[in-house]
């Protein structure tokens, strides 16, 4: 969301997870239309990865959701 399309293997890296856990994630956010992932023409074995209108609205509604939790630990 803050770092606009990112390659898996980056989000994997700012994740900490598995390159293959990232994978069968994107396919899940795909199939419920969240992302959109395309092969990079630059380097064909990169796949990057961008959020679609529906993904950047629910990122919204997350961000605020965390806003909110935060404020009422606080």
């Amino acid at each position: 969301h803050r770092n606009g399309p990112l390659a898996v293997t980056e989000i994997a890296q700012a994740l900490r997870f598995s390159h293959p856990l990232i994978l069968k994630l994107v396919d899940q956010l795909t199939a419920l239309g969240l992302v959109v992932s395309e092969v990079d023409p630059g380097d064909r074995r990169r796949r990057v990865v961008s959020l679609t209108s529906s993904g950047r609205a629910e990122a919204e509604r997350l961000v605020l959701t965390n806003e909110a939790v935060a404020r009422t630990y606080a």
